[in-house]
């Protein structure tokens, strides 16, 4: 009994936690922590990507194509936006299924068996291990979901996106 009241007043003593996850937040960038192990930085992080983001306005900051941009986060995976058009080199990805969502335009997935055609807000998923191409017609733009640290060509040398700040 005693403990447990103990416990109940050392909670009660605690700043709220608004306050507590603002020291954390501070303390975290304070130091410059990056990695995704350490608590603090993953808070500050989550932090960063809290703020609402329109998708449009985002990628009409992005002139190059095939250059995903890391617009949010949801648990261990990164939501990922890109303005694409003509070829992207076949590729795999072993350990990761890949969805593709078009946002706008018309998209086609080029894949062992047949040719898939996405127009805007359709949706398709490239099972782990089936090779694909993409292509896509100018003006299009993609969302993808994939695990935090996927690349976008399924090889350890590709970009796994530009996070925003």
């Amino acid at each position: 009994m005693q403990a447990h009241r103990a416990r109940c007043i050392r909670l009660a003593r605690r700043p709220p936690i608004p306050y507590r996850i603002a020291i954390v937040l501070r303390d975290a960038l304070s130091r410059g922590q990056t990695r995704r192990d350490d608590p603090r930085a993953v808070m500050a992080q989550t932090q960063l990507m809290a703020d609402k983001r329109n998708v449009d306005d985002v990628l009409d900051q992005v002139p190059e194509l095939w250059s995903p941009q890391v617009v949010g986060e949801v648990n261990d995976y990164d939501v990922k936006a890109a303005n694409v058009a003509g070829d992207y080199p076949e590729h795999v990805h072993d350990d990761t299924d890949e969805i593709f969502f078009v946002l706008a335009g018309r998209m086609h997935l080029d894949l062992p068996d047949r040719t898939v055609t996405l127009d805007s807000m359709d949706v398709f998923t490239v099972p782990r291990g089936v090779r694909h191409r993409p292509r896509a017609e100018p003006g299009t733009r993609i969302l993808n979901i994939e695990p935090r640290g996927t690349t976008q060509d399924g090889t350890a040398q590709g970009t796994t996106g530009q996070r925003l700040r």
